[in-house]
């Protein structure tokens, strides 16, 4: 006798995910020193973007009884109920030579933060050792091991959607690697005192403005391999590169404003979106002005139109904040002040048929 539809049955199988990693530090000898600062990598995934994890090193130790150590530990993004078995490799390598690995098998219980190695290696260490560009690269190799309940009737979209989603992680994540690292760079950002060093094919299929410099070998740029941009600190290019490499940048929220000039001038469309959806969702009394004053000088008019209900729902906030009240754009404040004429007048005449 067959099966009747109504029967379900389930299975557990084991699965392994791997993910590698790597991290470079620039400027090691320079970064804080002060016992338990620590420095957080961006994120990175295992291979099917489900698991979500940060390294975090600490230059100067992790505490006082390791004051003269290097502190590197993993930690996960997950919610705390995981459990799993995990092989992990940690790395130190200079530009020049691998310095110290670590490898070890753990049983990674719910109750654990993060883990790792109070003393990695001795900062005197890595300090006295021939470093061409004062730069270290973390490499953290992990392999997971863990158990899933799999039904026989699971959604066949629904991994079809996994898969793509761990494709897509594992795309960006080697793309990350690839704007950390600079061994196989063939073009150089110079902003102050910083050096990106990145690819012209990469940023050329990104912006149309990279393209056009790249294109016309009789640019200065183009024949020294090298451009200086003096119209943004590190911090924004840094963000602009990663969002040319990724598709993202770590830390949107707060560069959001200052990227939206970046996006506009190296004709970035994917970047502006992204800081003008962020820029809306962070809307407040406090940075409505600042908003108002960016979308009005990117001609960003949904943006503008948004903010400009938003002030006027939220006047009495607005006008009592700082950047309110250096507005210098008159033609924007006369704009302003017209959209909330307009609906006092919309009130009164309410009011009026009201009486």
């Amino acid at each position: 006798m067959g099966s009747s539809k109504g029967d379900d049955w389930t299975y557990t199988r084991k699965r392994t995910e791997e993910t590698k990693y790597k991290w470079t530090i620039k400027d090691f000898s320079t970064i804080p020193q002060k016992c338990g600062d620590k420095i957080q990598s961006p994120s990175f995934f295992t291979e099917d973007g489900e698991r979500e994890w940060k390294l975090a090193f600490y230059p100067s130790g992790c505490n006082l009884l390791h004051p003269d150590s290097v502190g590197l530990f993993v930690t996960p993004l997950m919610p705390e109920d995981v459990k799993f078995k995990i092989e992990l490799t940690l790395a130190i390598f200079t530009p020049e030579e691998m310095i110290r690995s670590r490898n070890c098998f753990i049983q990674w219980k719910k109750d654990m933060p993060d883990w790792g190695y109070q003393c990695f290696i001795k900062r005197s260490e890595l300090l006295s050792l021939k470093n061409s560009n004062d730069s270290i690269i973390i490499h953290c190799d992990m392999r997971i091991y863990d158990t899933a309940v799999v039904s026989a009737f699971d959604n066949i979209s629904s991994d079809l959607s996994k898969s793509l989603k761990s494709q897509k992680r594992s795309l960006i994540n080697d793309f990350r690697s690839l704007f950390t690292d600079p061994q196989f760079s063939d073009f150089r950002i110079i902003v102050g005192n910083e050096i990106f060093h990145v690819h012209k094919n990469i940023l050329a299929a990104r912006s149309s403005t990279f393209a056009v410099m790249f294109k016309h070998e009789e640019m200065e740029e183009n024949r020294k391999n090298e451009v200086k941009i003096e119209n943004m600190d590190s911090e924004l290019v840094k963000g602009m590169l990663e969002y040319i490499y990724t598709s993202e940048v770590q830390d949107l929220e707060r560069l959001a404003c200052g990227l939206l000039g970046a996006a506009e001038q190296y004709d970035l469309g994917g970047l502006k979106n992204m800081c003008m959806d962020t820029m809306y969702n962070l809307l407040t009394a406090e940075n409505a002005a600042d908003i108002l004053v960016h979308a009005d000088l990117y001609r960003i008019s949904r943006l503008k139109e948004d903010t400009i209900n938003f002030i006027k729902e939220h006047l009495t906030e607005v006008q009592s904040t700082e950047s309110f009240r250096k507005i210098s754009n008159a033609g924007l404040l006369m704009e302003l002040l017209l959209a909330i004429g307009k609906q006092d007048g919309k009130t009164n005449k309410t009011d009026e048929k009201n009486t």
